[in-house]
């Protein structure tokens, strides 16, 4: 729903938006906030049981294959 009280400053006004300074913190925070999450996790289930399951494998998979997406958002460079 849009505010009818605002108006454009001119048309196309969202579509020219560079919205790259907003995004690119924020995927480097969250996949840095998800690395920390996933490294305490591992931590605290070789402390508690001695071992990883099966699970934990995959959680490490999956934080070790998005972390190189946050450089490449950085590099990119494009309008977001």
């Amino acid at each position: 729903m849009s505010n009818p009280d605002f108006v454009e400053p001119y048309p196309g006004y969202f579509k020219e938006t560079n919205k790259g300074p907003v995004v690119v913190p924020v995927v480097g925070t969250m996949t840095a906030i998800a690395g920390l999450f996933v490294a305490a996790r591992i931590y605290s289930r070789i402390i508690s049981l001695g071992k990883l399951a099966v699970d934990d494998y995959i959680v490490i998979l999956g934080v070790v294959s998005a972390a190189p997406r946050a450089p490449r958002v950085l590099k990119s460079g494009r309008v977001h």
